[in-house]
């Protein structure tokens, strides 16, 4: 038993969904097994017809737990099954019907073979819901005639007709009923889809810069507070690197604007091609970047940061001349857990400070309060 509610607790949620409307359905056989009951406790029917009743919904429900825990219900378009459990329950609910003798608990058994046909609103196209129904009438037929064959004394042939005519006109009331229901549904999931990807989409233009299509200043912060809110063991640090484009006033001054946006671009592009996945790399401002990197020593910061700068060192731009190179200095500082976050990144500054004095494209890394 724990092996199977573990084994439950790691299903999908969709699956585990689908489990949950199949036990609706185990509870609709059992309101009509109660019925059945009722009808043998009042001579109307044998014993035997409500076991047999009984022996069905347990194998049919049997076999569709198994395909849905299983994933097997995945290989079919609908994954629910919805259209083959409600066809499967009309088989035993007819069944049962066949062999009541009084026409008005056959009428009274017709009111529970449609229930079955109510689930089709969550899930089933009009198509599919009017393919069911038909079945569901002509089985319905089919039954009636196989009565006046074997046992026509049990039979009102204007009752019998006057309850086929009724059972056409609820199920095609239902049909229009529930295709029109379940068309609700589709175009309200796919609302729901269209308005998912617009917020997505809202959600990543907020954490995005324009520019650069980097994160935002916004968004490097808000990983700077979820890595120093995370619980770490006292030792372990975050290393903070503050990157600044050399000479960019000159580039934007020596050739233009655009040309500027291209530089930042192109090292927006290029720095996070050799990060972690773990690692966070945003624009902090104007022409300085902030990189992050969690669990990184004051030492292994430092690597990372010259890395970086010599990867940029090494690129070329094709709106500059020939020759025209772009660096960039870093300042370097490490967070640990009993200083402040902006005391961090004020000697990290402090440190790209430093770097630019001593001649720019270098890194300096400031020591630990």
């Amino acid at each position: 038993m724990n092996k199977l509610f573990n084994k439950q607790s790691k299903l999908a949620p969709q699956q585990a969904t689908r489990l949950q409307r199949l036990s609706m359905s185990v509870a609709s056989y059992l309101v009509t097994l109660s019925i059945l009951s009722f009808c043998a406790w009042l001579d109307l029917v044998a014993w035997q017809i409500p076991f047999h009743f009984f022996v069905s919904l347990v194998v049919i429900n049997a076999v569709f737990f198994y395909l849905i825990y299983n994933g097997y219900n995945l290989r079919c378009k609908d994954h629910s099954m919805t259209a083959a459990q409600m066809i499967v329950s009309l088989v035993p609910t007819l069944y049962s019907v066949y062999f009541l003798d009084l026409g008005q608990a056959r009428a009274s058994f017709l009111v529970v073979a449609i229930v079955p046909l109510l689930y089709g609103m969550l899930a089933l196209t009009t198509r599919t819901f009017l393919k069911i129904g038909i079945l569901f009438i002509a089985l319905y037929i089919l039954m009636i005639l196989l009565i006046n064959k074997n046992r026509p004394d049990s039979i009102n042939p204007t009752m019998e007709v006057l309850q086929a005519f009724a059972l056409i006109v609820v199920v095609i009331q239902i049909t229009i009923i529930g295709g029109y229901i379940s068309g609700l549904r589709s175009k309200l999931r796919n609302r729901n889809k269209e308005l998912n990807i617009a917020l997505v989409k809202i959600s990543d233009m907020a954490n995005r810069d324009e520019l650069t299509g980097i994160a935002n200043r916004r968004k490097i912060f808000e990983v700077l507070d979820t890595e120093v809110k995370r619980k770490r063991e006292p030792n372990t640090a975050i290393g903070i690197c503050i990157l600044d484009v050399d000479h960019f006033k000159r580039i934007n001054d020596t050739y233009g604007h655009q040309v500027g946006d291209e530089v930042l671009k192109r090292i927006a592009e290029e720095i996070p091609k050799s990060l972690r996945t773990m690692d966070c790399f945003g624009r902090y401002g104007g022409e300085e970047f902030l990189l992050i990197l969690p669990s990184t020593s004051l030492e292994g910061t430092e690597i990372k940061a010259n890395r970086v700068r010599e990867d940029v060192a090494k690129l070329e731009f094709k709106n500059l001349p020939p020759g025209e190179k772009v660096t960039i200095s870093i300042g370097i500082a490490v967070y640990f857990p009993e200083e402040e976050i902006d005391a961090t990144i004020q000697r990290a500054d402090k440190a790209l400070y430093e770097a630019k004095a001593h001649g720019r494209n270098r890194c300096v890394a400031h020591p630990s309060p």
